[in-house]
């Protein structure tokens, strides 16, 4: 139907006639995006401005780098995946962790193969800490100053590790640990459990003192605490595109030059020994001298007994049963007593202290004869009593 200024004209005749434009070549895909997945990549995209036909895709991919191994080189050629239907998305799967792929899509119609997108670059995400190998304890050597030493050796276990990380935790006291973290950080994060050195494979191997004050990739290897014992640690790392990945090995203890050597448990119980042999010695005194005691007493228990039974006659309120101490006369029990003459014949006799010079007078003056004594004082006692 036509149109003028004077209105619309007649219709054409039907049926209406359609007609069909042929197919032209597309223009390049829009928006393209790359996500990683741990051994897969997703590509998205939008269809192109001008499709010109019905259209399909094709994804194109090719390893571009690999940073865990330095002697890799690009490949030149793209692989190609057809994209079925008209899906503007695509999982492309079984590819290597940790690994640099560059990708593109290509639209087409049925005159033919349309202009590529844009070319995207993405790294896989490395593998995770569980499928690393976990590393050996360190084996601590002492360098000629008396420094702990480890050799780190450049034969890795797997080709994804990147780098190696050592780390060192004091030990310390329960009451003053803090919170574990779930990573080691930087000494100045945290001086008691951390990095002292990022090493990268390219690097290797490497004979590292801990402690030397160096900075080994932004990590500061600290020197070491005297007297203070800590848990050394190696790691492995792959570290690719932002992403990391990270296994830690089980620990060796590190002491500083002046701390005797031998683990804490050796430590504690060499002085657990100690106190041991301690505690024993002092029982053996006691027991000794309780001993020496007991025999002490005895000896004088039975000194009596020796003496042939005189102290026991002497002592007429036990042994004599008709003993009756109020006919016994005062002054008579003073005097027996308080006899001048007994005591100088047993302790003051002139001839026995009259020549000091003489051995026997000595040994006589030590050791005074107390049966003589005894002997004495029963006779004058029984003298007073036969005159009562």
């Amino acid at each position: 139907m036509a149109e003028t200024i004077l209105g619309f004209g007649s219709p054409s005749p039907d049926p209406p006639v359609v007609r069909i434009t042929s197919e032209g070549i597309p223009s390049e895909p829009q928006e393209v995006a790359v996500s990683r997945r741990s051994k897969s990549l997703l590509i998205t995209w939008r269809e192109p401005r001008y499709p010109r036909g019905k259209i399909s895709y094709t994804l194109a991919y090719k390893v571009k780098g690999k940073p865990y191994d330095r002697s890799f080189q690009p490949e030149e050629s793209f692989t190609m995946k057809e994209v079925a239907g008209a899906s503007t998305s695509y999982v492309l799967g079984d590819l290597e962790p940790a690994t640099l792929y560059e990708v593109y899509v290509v639209g087409s119609t049925s005159k033919g193969e349309g202009e590529s997108s844009q070319h995207v670059e993405e790294f896989t995400e490395p593998p995770a800490a569980d499928e690393l190998p976990k590393p050996n304890p360190p084996v601590i050597v002492s360098s000629p100053d008396g420094s702990p030493t480890i050799q780190i050796s450049d034969v890795l276990k797997s080709p994804y590790i990147t780098h190696i990380l050592v780390a060192v935790e004091e030990r310390i006291p329960v009451t003053r640990r803090r919170r574990q973290k779930a990573a080691y950080g930087s000494y100045a994060e945290n001086p008691s459990s951390y990095i002292a050195a990022n090493i990268s494979k390219d690097d290797l191997p490497i004979e590292l003192t801990i402690g030397d004050n160096e900075t080994y990739g932004h990590y500061h290897n600290a020197p070491l605490r005297d007297k203070a014992i800590y848990d050394v640690r190696t790691g492995v790392e792959s570290n690719v595109g932002g992403q990391k990945s990270t296994l830690f090995g089980d620990p060796s203890e590190v002491q500083p030059a002046g701390v005797p050597s031998g683990s804490i448990a050796s430590i504690v119980g060499s002085a657990v020994g100690a106190i041991l042999v301690i505690v024993i010695v002092i029982i053996l005194i006691i027991i000794f001298y309780k001993r020496r005691r007991l025999e002490r007493y005895h000896v004088d228990e039975s000194a009596p007994t020796r003496s042939k039974g005189k102290e026991s006659d002497s002592s007429a309120q036990y042994e004599n049963p008709v003993f009756d101490p109020s006919k016994t006369d005062v002054h008579t029990y003073q005097d027996l007593h308080t006899d001048i003459h007994n005591y100088q014949d047993v302790n003051t006799d002139a001839k026995s202290y009259g020549n000091l010079a003489d051995p026997q007078t000595d040994q006589n003056l030590k050791e005074p004869d107390q049966e003589a004594i005894y002997e004495d004082i029963n006779t004058e006692y029984v003298n007073v009593l036969k005159k009562n």
